[in-house]
C-alpha cells in the first residue's frame, strides 16, 4: 500500500496488482488523444496477450488509477523482435542492456490528477517484481513531447529510426537505481544492532529470550575467519543482517542428502569412491551403466577457489564445464555420475519427486529416528560467552520441540533462525516457538535428485510400480529386449519367478488382458529391491551456509544482492547453503536457490536450498544453436537418455531448420562464458486446434489474438542446474526469439514409437514447474454418422493417444507461483483421493512441492485392461484410463507403494507396510471401503442348520488362513491377477466358480467370467441375505432382465444364502467347496476359485491404525463438516468416513455423494490454508455448524451386466429408498421411459416435480455415451427441447435416438453450463432503468405484490419478449455458438446462412 497526493491536496491509497481482463473496460476509459499520440493506435486486449508484464495501479476502492503494458522488445518497430540489442549498443554502448535486464513500456495511462504517482509507484512496483531487471525504454515519435508525467521518469538517449517508414524515434530510458536501487552490502559493526533489533523483534522475539537482550551484538562482535555477519544498509541505515558460517556438518548430510550431484559439496580427492565395484553390487553397476534416466545430467565440476568477480566466476564455469576431464585430471574434475544433476531432477526438486518415493530404513536395520541436533545453536555465540558466569549463560542447548515447526505463522521473508544442522550437541529445554520466523540450518547441503528409476533402487525391500516399467521402457529406448535389463540385475530365483508370471500375461488373450507397451505392468510383478550405494567423498569441503537472515520486507526483493558479498568472504567455497521448515512459504532469497530431495530416511524436520557460485553470473545469452555448437551440445547432453534424439534434432536443424516432413524446427542454446549450459528444441504446434477443442487453454489466453504459427511445442529442454533461476528467462527468451507466443509440451503416459516422452522419461522436467498444466475438456461423444457433414473437422474429432498438456505463454514468463513445501500426504488411491490431488495439481498459481500418495498398488490408470474388455468392477464413471493419462499425476505426486499400518500422531509421520515412515504435515485419509474376506459361520450343513439359527456369527472378522483361490477384487491390480491365475491353472475351460455377494460387482463380475470363456453352467452366483430391501439395481424391471439373463447363460442363482464352511470345515486352501445355509435346507458346492462381494468394510489394518492412534472411530472415521477428525492436522473424507453425532444425521454420509465432489470440495477447504489469492473464510453462525454440508454432484454407477447390457443409472444424492416407495410419495414427479429391458433398450428419465432431471437409467444391448448422458442430469425438461410435451404426444419412441439428434449437442458440450450461468446472469441485472430485472419481476409475482389478470408464466413470457432481456439473450446464445462453433459447427447462426 502507498498514499498518493494530487496537486490539489487529495489523498489517494493505492496498490498495484497484476492486470486481469476485467480491466479492460476501464483502462480504455482512462486512453487520451496524446497516448495514441505516444504509444499509437492500440488494441488493449491484443497488447495484453503479447506483454510479459502488466500492471494496474488501484485504489481501496478497487477504482483503476493507473494502468502500464512492458514488453521484452521495442514498440514503433524500431528494431526486430529478435535483434534489438545490437541496435541500441550502436545507440548508446555505454548502457549495458542485455534481454535479462531491460523491458520496453509500450503502454500507459492513469488518471491526470495522481498521473505522476501513480506513473512512479507502477515503475517502482515492475522493478521490484523483476530483480534482474535495471532498465526499463520508452519509445515515442520525435515530434512529441513526453509530457509532464513520463519526463519525470525518463530521461532522453538519442533518436533511432523506424524500420518500416521514414521517420525517428525518441529512446528514453529509466533506471533501477532511481526507483528501487540495488543495496550496499557490507561487513556489520555493532552500532548496526539499534537498527537492525527492531526487525528481529517486529515478529518474534525467540531469539533475545534464548541469548539474551544483547545477542545480535555479541554475534556480530564474535565474527572470526569462519563466522561473518554481513548487513545490507539503505541510506546508511542496516536494513537487512545475514549470518554465514563455513562449518557445515557434512557426514550428517551425507547421512540424509543425496550430495552425489554436486560431489558432496567436496573438493574432488583422488581417493574418493564414487561408485560401487562389481563384486560389490551387480545391479548398482548395472544402474551406472544405463546413463541413469537423469534427463538433464550434466557435466558440471566445482573448481575450488576464486572469488565473485565476473571474471573468476566466468573462468570457473570453463573450468568447470570443459569436456574430456577424467578421474585424476586435476582438481577440476567431478565424475560424471557425481554430478547428474539433471532436468528431471529439477523438476523433482521442486515440486517433489515425481516418482515413487519411500521412507525406508537401511536394509536388515531397524528404523532409526535421528535427533537433529539443536536448532538455536549459534557456534559464534557460544565462542563469545564461553567462560561466562552461569547467570548471564545465554546459549541455551535443548532438543527440538515438535511445535517448532508446527506453530509457524511467521513470514518468512522476515527472519532466518539458526541452523538445524551444526555439531552435536546435548540437548535439555524443549523449546516451542511460535513466531514469524524462518528456522535455518547452521550447516546444509544441497542435493539434486539422481534418474528416477535409478532412485528407487534406493529403496530395498519395496514394490514399486513404476520401477520395472520404467526399465522396461529404458532399455526399449535403447533398442534392447523388453525386460533385458530388468532381468540382468536379478538373482536367477527372481528372474525365473518373473519370467514365470510374464508368461502367465503372454498367454490371456488380448481380448481378455491387454498388456502391452501401452499398458504399465501390474505392481505385483515386480521384485524387491536391494539397498542403494552412497558415495564417499575424501576432500575438502566446499559449502558455507547461512545460519541467520533477516531484511525489512520493503526490501526483500533485493535479498539476493547479498550474495555475491557473502561468496566473497569465502573465496575457496562454492556452495551456499540454507534450510527452512517444511511449513514456511518460499521467500525471495530461496526463490533462486534450488531445492534438495532427501534421501528416503531422512527425518530432518527442514527442506534444504543451496546456491552455486556461478549462479551469479548475469551474462547468460540465449541465441539459436548453429554448427560450432555441436561439441558444447554433445557434452551438454552426454548423460541423457533422450541424447541421441535431442543431438539427432540437433543436426536436422542446422542442416535443414524443418523436420523431414517439413515441420519448422528451432533449436535454442543457453551460453555463458563462451560455454553451452543448455538447450531447447521446439517445433511448430501443428496440432493446435485439437489442443483448443481438447485442453482449456483459453484460461490462459484468448486464442484469437494468437496465429497459428506463434504456437510452438517444447520438445526438449536441458539447463546447468547452476542456472536454473534462469529457467523462466529461457522460456522467455524462446518465444521472442522464435517469434512464438505460446509454447506447449505434451507428457505422454507410456513410450511411444518415435515417442518417447512420457512421465517417467522426458526431458523437460527442470523448466515443468515453470509452465502451467492445463486442464483437459470434456469431450462430446458425436453420432459422426447422423451429423454427416455437419460433423466437427477432423483435427477436433480424431481420437489420438491422451496426454498431460502443460502450457507457457508471454504472459506467465514474469509470473511467480506461489510455493507450498508442506508436506501433504494422501492414503488411498481412491476416487476421493485423486480427485483431491488434481484439484491440488491443476491450481495454476500453486507449486506443491511435497505431494505423497500412499497406495497399496500406486496410482491407478495403468490400462491393465484393454478399454473395450469387460471390467471385473462396476464403475463409478469418476475417472477412467484416459483421465488419469490426461492428468499425468506422477509427474507431480510422489508415490509410496504400501500399506498404511499406523500413525505417530505425534511424531506426525505414517507408518508403511510396519517398517516404514512417511512424515506428514497434513494427513489426508481416503482408503474407503473394501470387500474383506468372508468369515464363515461354520455351521455344520450335516446338521441341517437354517441361516437364523447361526445369524449371530455373521459379522466376525475371519483370522483365519486366506485361500489362494479365493479373490477379494477391490481394483484393477487384484483383477488382473484373478485373470492370470484362472488362466495359468485352466479355470477358464475347466474349473467352477462360486461368485458370493448380491452388489452390482458381482454381476459385472460374473459377466466378465461368462466373456472370458467359463461356461454359464459352471458358475454359481450365491445372494447372501440382504442388509435392506433395497437391491443394488432399485428397478425391478431391470432385475428381471438380468436374471433371464443369468437364466439363459445357464448361470445358478441362490437367493439368500450365508457362508457356513469351506471344504467342510477342513484346510481351506484351496478352497474345493464352499457350504451355505439359507432359510430352509443347506447346500453344498464345488468350485476351483471363489469371488467374495459380501461386505464392504473399511479394512481391519486402517482400522487398528484409527485405532491405535487414537482417533474418533464410531462404525467409520468420525468427522467434522470441515473433514477434520479430532486431530487438526488429519483430515478424512469418502466412504471411510461418517459425520459426528452431534449433526444428528448419521443417515448421510459421504457414501451418499459424488466422490469426484467429496474430493473437490475437500482440496478447496484445504486451499485456504496456502492460496494467497483467497478470501479468508469465515467463521459460520453457531447454529449453522450443525448443519451437515449438502453436494449436488450426481451419484453414478454403471457397468456391463449378463447378457451384455450396458448398464448406467445416474441419480440425485439421497438417502436410498425403494423405488416405489418413492414413486408412493405425494411429490413424486414424472418419468420418462422407452424401450424394453429385455430388449436391451430400456431407457428412463425420472423428473422431478420441478421438471428437472433428476434420475437416468438406461440398460443397453449397446454402448451408449455415457458422459453425454451425465450432462443431462440436473436440465429442466424445456431444455431437452421440450421434452415432456414431446413424449406426451408420442413424437419420442426411443430415447437413444433422441439424444443423438443435432439440436442436442450444445447440451453435451462442456461449455454449456457457463452458457447457462451467463444467461442467469442477465435475467438476474437490472437492464432498464424504470422496469424490474426479470428475476425481482418473478418475485413481486411469488409474493403476490403484483394483480395479474393471466396465468404468470404467460406474463413473465409476454413481459420477457417486449423487453431487452430476449435481444440480450438471444446475443449471448449465438455468441457462445459462434465461439465454440468448432466443437458445435451443427448449428447455424446468423452470417452463415
Amino acid at each position: 500500500m502507498s498514499v498518493l497526493t494530487s496537486p490539489r491536496g487529495k489523498v489517494e491509497v493505492v496498490h498495484c496488482r497484476r492486470t486481469e481482463s476485467q480491466d479492460i473496460f476501464c483502462i480504455k476509459n482512462l486512453i487520451r488523444k496524446f497516448t495514441q499520440k505516444l504509444f499509437g493506435r492500440i488494441n488493449i486486449i491484443y497488447l495484453l496477450e503479447k506483454a510479459n508484464l502488466a500492471v494496474t495501479l488501484c485504489n481501496d476502492k478497487e477504482e483503476i488509477m493507473a494502468h502500464g503494458i512492458f514488453l521484452d522488445y521495442p514498440n514503433w518497430n524500431v528494431a526486430k523482435q529478435d535483434n534489438w540489442v545490437s541496435v541500441f549498443e550502436e545507440l548508446d554502448n555505454e548502457i549495458p542492456c542485455t534481454p535479462l535486464n531491460t523491458l520496453f513500456m509500450h503502454f500507459f495511462v492513469a488518471v491526470d490528477e495522481y498521473s505522476t504517482g501513480c506513473l512512479k509507484e507502477i515503475i517502482r512496483t515492475v522493478f521490484k517484481a523483476v530483480p534482474d531487471l535495471y532498465f526499463i525504454f520508452l519509445i515515442v515519435p520525435t515530434y512529441v513531447s513526453l509530457g509532464s508525467t513520463l519526463i519525470t521518469v525518463f530521461d532522453l538517449v538519442g533518436n533511432i529510426p523506424c524500420l518500416t517508414y521514414d521517420e525517428d524515434f525518441a529512446v528514453h530510458i529509466c533506471h533501477r537505481h532511481d526507483h528501487y536501487p540495488q543495496l550496499h552490502i557490507r561487513k556489520a559493526r555493532v552500532e548496526d544492532h539499534d537498527d537492525l533489533m527492531p526487525i528481529f523483534m517486529h515478529h518474534d522475539n525467540t531469539l533475545r529470550e534464548i541469548y539474551g537482550e544483547y545477542f545480535l551484538a555479541e554475534l556480530i562482535e564474535a565474527q572470526d575467519e569462519e563466522n561473518h555477519a554481513v548487513v545490507c544498509e539503505v541510506e546508511g541505515k542496516a536494513v537487512g543482517f545475514m549470518s554465514v558460517c563455513s562449518s557445515v556438518n557434512l557426514p550428517l548430510l551425507h547421512e540424509c542428502f543425496d550430495l552425489g550431484p554436486f560431489h558432496g559439496f567436496c573438493v574432488p580427492h583422488p581417493d574418493d569412491l564414487l561408485e560401487p565395484s562389481r563384486e560389490s553390487s551387480f545391479k548398482e553397476s548395472q544402474d551406472t551403466e544405463t546413463k541413469s534416466e537423469s534427463q538433464g545430467s550434466q557435466k558440471a565440476a566445482e573448481e575450488p577457489g576464486g572469488n565473485a568477480s565476473s571474471e573468476a566466476l566466468e573462468t570457473q564455469v570453463r573450468d568447470m564445464t570443459s569436456p574430456g576431464l577424467r578421474d585424476g585430471d586435476g582438481p577440476g574434475y567431478c565424475d560424471i555420475e557425481s554430478v547428474r544433476v539433471t532436468t528431471e531432477s529439477y523438476h523433482l526438486l521442486q515440486k517433489g519427486p515425481a516418482h515413487t518415493q519411500v521412507v525406508r530404513s537401511p536394509q536388515n536395520t531397524v528404523p532409526v529416528l535421528h535427533p537433529p541436533p539443536s536448532l538455536l545453536h549459534i557456534p559464534a555465540l557460544e565462542k563469545a560467552k564461553a567462560g561466562e558466569v552461569a547467570h548471564r549463560k545465554l546459549i541455551r542447548q535443548f532438543k527440538v520441540a515438535e511445535e517448532a515447526h508446527r506453530l509457524h505463522t511467521l513470514k518468512c521473508t522476515s527472519m532466518l533462525l539458526p541452523a538445524l544442522i551444526g555439531p552435536c550437541y546435548t540437548t535439555e529445554t524443549p523449546v516451542a516457538v511460535s513466531c514469524p520466523l524462518v528456522w535455518v540450518q547452521d550447516e546444509l547441503s544441497f542435493t539434486l535428485l539422481p534418474p528416477v528409476w535409478l532412485e528407487q533402487s534406493k529403496w530395498p525391500k519395496v514394490r514399486t510400480h513404476v520401477r520395472l516399467d520404467s526399465i522396461m521402457r529404458y532399455s526399449n529406448s535403447l533398442e534392447e529386449e523388453p525386460f533385458q535389463v530388468f532381468l540382468m540385475i536379478n538373482d536367477s530365483r527372481i528372474k525365473r519367478d518373473v519370467e514365470q508370471k510374464l508368461s502367465m500375461v503372454s498367454n490371456v488373450d488380448d481380448e481378455e488382458l491387454t498388456l502391452n507397451s501401452e499398458s504399465s505392468l501390474p505392481s505385483f510383478l515386480f521384485p524387491e529391491e536391494s539397498s542403494h550405494f552412497r558415495p564417499i567423498y575424501l576432500g575438502e569441503c566446499s559449502a558455507f551456509c547461512i545460519q541467520l537472515f533477516c531484511i525489512d520486507e520493503k526490501y526483500e526483493a533485493r535479498s539476493l544482492d547479498f550474495m555475491s558479498f557473502v561468496f566473497s568472504l569465502f573465496p575457496d567455497k562454492n556452495f551456499c547453503l540454507i534450510s527452512v521448515p517444511h511449513l514456511t512459504p518460499e521467500f525471495v532469497l530461496i526463490q533462486n536457490f534450488v531445492k534438495v530431495v532427501p534421501f528416503n530416511n531422512c527425518t530432518l524436520e527442514h527442506d534444504l536450498y543451496v546456491f552455486h557460485r556461478a549462479g551469479l553470473l548475469r551474462s547468460i545469452k540465449i541465441r539459436l544453436a548453429s554448427f560450432v555448437d555441436t561439441v558444447g551440445v554433445e557434452n551438454l547432453v552426454s548423460t541423457l537418455v533422450l541424447s541421441r534424439q535431442i543431438l539427432d534434432d540437433f543436426t536436422q536443424y542446422n542442416e535443414a531448420c524443418r523436420d523431414p516432413d517439413g515441420t519448422a524446427l528451432q533449436v535454442f542454446v543457453a551460453e555463458v562464458a563462451d560455454q553451452i549450459v543448455g538447450i531447447a528444441v521446439i517445433r511448430k504446434e501443428m496440432d493446435i486446434e485439437y489442443i483448443r477443442s481438447h485442453y482449456n487453454i483459453e484460461d490462459f489466453i484468448y486464442f484469437s489474438h494468437h496465429q497459428q504459427e506463434e504456437h510452438g511445442r517444447l520438445n526438449h529442454f536441458a539447463l546447468n542446474p547452476i542456472f536454473r533461476h534462469y529457467t523462466k528467462f529461457f522460456l522467455k527468451e524462446i518465444l521472442r526469439l522464435g517469434f512464438k507466443s505460446c509454447l506447449y509440451y505434451p507428457i505422454y503416459p507410456q513410450s511411444r514409437e518415435k515417442k518417447i516422452q512420457n512421465s517417467y522419461a522426458h526431458s523437460l522436467t527442470s523448466a515443468l514447474h515453470y509452465l502451467v498444466p492445463v486442464r483437459p475438456r470434456r469431450q462430446i461423444v458425436y453420432p459422426l454418422e447422423k451429423l454427416g457433414i455437419n460433423a466437427p473437422s477432423k483435427e477436433v474429432s480424431k481420437d489420438q493417444p491422451s496426454y498431460a498438456l502443460n502450457h507457457t505463454n508471454r504472459k506467465l514468463t514474469l509470473e511467480p507461483k506461489v510455493t507450498v513445501n508442506a508436506r501433504i500426504v494422501v492414503v488411498g488411491a481412491s476416487s476421493v483421493g485423486i480427485s483431491f490431488l488434481e484439484t491440488l495439481v491443476f491450481c495454476s498459481h500453486l507449486k506443491f512441492n511435497n505431494l505423497t500418495l500412499i497406495s497399496t498398488h500406486g496410482l491407478p490408470g495403468k490400462k491393465l485392461l484393454g478399454s473395450e474388455q469387460r471390467k471385473f468392477l462396476a464403475s463409478d464413471h469418476c475417472f477412467n484410463d484416459k483421465d488419469y493419462a490426461l492428468m499425468s499425476l506422477c509427474s507431480w505426486v510422489n508415490v509410496v507403494v504400501g500399506r498404511m499400518t499406523g500413525i505417530d500422531r505425534a511424531a506426525k509421520h505414517v507408518v508403511v507396510s510396519k517398517n516404514e515412515i512417511v512424515f506428514y504435515d497434513h494427513l489426508i485419509l481416503c482408503t474407503g471401503q473394501q470387500y474383506q474376506v468372508p468369515c464363515p459361520t461354520g455351521a455344520d450343513i450335516n446338521k441341517h442348520p437354517t441361516s437364523r439359527e447361526v445369524v449371530e456369527n455373521r459379522e466376525l472378522r475371519y483370522t483365519g488362513k486366506v485361500p489362494h483361490n479365493l479373490f477379494i477384487l477391490n481394483d484393477e491390480e487384484d483383477c488382473v491377477k484373478a485373470l492370470i491365475w484362472m488362466r495359468s491353472n485352466s479355470i477358464l475351460t475347466e474349473g467352477k466358480v462360486i461368485v458370493y455377494g448380491n452388489t452390482i460387482d458381482a454381476y459385472t463380475t460374473v459377466e466378465t467370467l461368462l466373456h472370458t470363456g467359463i461356461k454359464g453352467m459352471c458358475i454359481y452366483l450365491v445372494h447372501p441375505p440382504a442388509d435392506s430391501n433395497i437391491t443394488c439395481f432399485n428397478n425391478y424391471v431391470i432385475e428381471s432382465a438380468v436374471q433371464d439373463a443369468l437364466s439363459a447363460a445357464g448361470v445358478t442363482v441362490y437367493k439368500d444364502s450365508l457362508l457356513a464352511q469351506w471344504n467342510d470345515g477342513q484346510d481351506p486352501d484351496p478352497i474345493h467347496s464352499a457350504s451355505f445355509t439359507t432359510s430352509t435346507k443347506p447346500f453344498r458346492l464345488e468350485c476351483s476359485a471363489f469371488f467374495s462381494f459380501y461386505k464392504k468394510n473399511v479394512d481391519y489394518e486402517t482400522f487398528k491404525a484409527f485405532n491405535d492412534a487414537c482417533l474418533v472411530y464410531d462404525g467409520r472415521l468420525v468427522i467434522d463438516t470441515t473433514f477434520h477428525t479430532n486431530d487438526i492436522a488429519i483430515r478424512a473424507a469418502g466412504s471411510l468416513t461418517k459425520f459426528s453425532n452431534r449433526y444428528y444425521s448419521n443417515e448421510w454420509t459421504h457414501s451418499n455423494f459424488s466422490s469426484k465432489e467429496i474430493g473437490f470440495q475437500l482440496a478447496a477447504a484445504m486451499l485456504s490454508l496456502f492460496d494467497p489469492t483467497l478470501e479468508p473464510i469465515t467463521e459460520p453462525p453457531a447454529d449453522l455448524d450443525r448443519l451437515i454440508p449438502m453436494y449436488k454432484g450426481a451419484k453414478i454407477q454403471g457397468g456391463i451386466l449378463p447378457g451384455s447390457y450396458h448398464y448406467l443409472h445416474i441419480a440425485k444424492p439421497t438417502i436410498p429408498s425403494p423405488l416405489d416407495v418413492q414413486r408412493s410419495q405425494p411429490d413424486f414427479g414424472s418419468e420418462i421411459i422407452t424401450g424394453k429391458a429385455n430388449d436391451g433398450t430400456y431407457f428412463r428419465l425420472y423428473m422431478s416435480k420441478h421438471k428437472l432431471v433428476e434420475a437416468i437409467t438406461c440398460l443397453s444391448k449397446e454402448p451408449f455415451p455415457v458422459s453425454n448422458y451425465i450432462r443431462l442430469f440436473g436440465q429442466h425438461e424445456q431444455v431437452l427441447n421440450n421434452l415432456c410435451i414431446r413424449f406426451d404426444d408420442k413424437l419420442i419412441p426411443d430415447l437413444y435416438s433422441y439424444f443423438t439428434e443435432p439440436w442436442c449437442m450444445a447440451l453435451f458440450h462442456d461449455r454449456f453450463i457457463d452458457l447457462k450461468k451467463e444467461l442467469r446472469q442477465i435475467l438476474n441485472s437490472k437492464q432498464e432503468a424504470d422496469m424490474p430485472s426479470m428475476e425481482q419481476l418473478a418475485y413481486k409475482i411469488e409474493d403476490e405484490e403484483i394483480n395479474l389478470n393471466e396465468k404468470p408464466q404467460k406474463y413473465l413470457q409476454r413481459v420477457f419478449e417486449d423487453s431487452i432481456y430476449k435481444n440480450l439473450l438471444e446475443k449471448s446464445i449465438l455468441d457462445y455458438l459462434h465461439y465454440n462453433q468448432y466443437h458445435l459447427p451443427m448449428y447455424a447462426w446468423p452470417g452463415i446462412i
